[in-house]
């Protein structure tokens, strides 16, 4: 989590999480997510293990892709 960061910064946002009751998995992947009223059930699997867990938010962080450096001429951008 927070690769970019120190892994000391790193481990204190992820025990603030904890705190808030916030639950972070890494390395997993998602295999279902189901609505049930008002809460939401994410069944998640990392490695061999499965688990199951529901709340009524759902944060799903994917990664991300660098910006191209060309992508103001891409997306017609002009400076004033």
């Amino acid at each position: 989590m927070l690769a970019t960061e120190d892994s000391d910064v790193a481990e204190e946002v992820a025990g603030i999480l904890k705190q808030d009751g916030i639950t972070v998995l890494l390395n997993s992947k998602a295999e279902r997510v189901k609505k049930v009223g008002a809460q939401i059930k994410l069944t998640a699997r990392s490695g061999k293990k499965s688990r199951t867990l529901s709340g009524t938010h759902l944060l799903l962080a994917t990664g991300r892709v660098p910006t191209p450096k060309n992508w103001r001429s891409r997306c017609g951008y002009r400076s004033q």
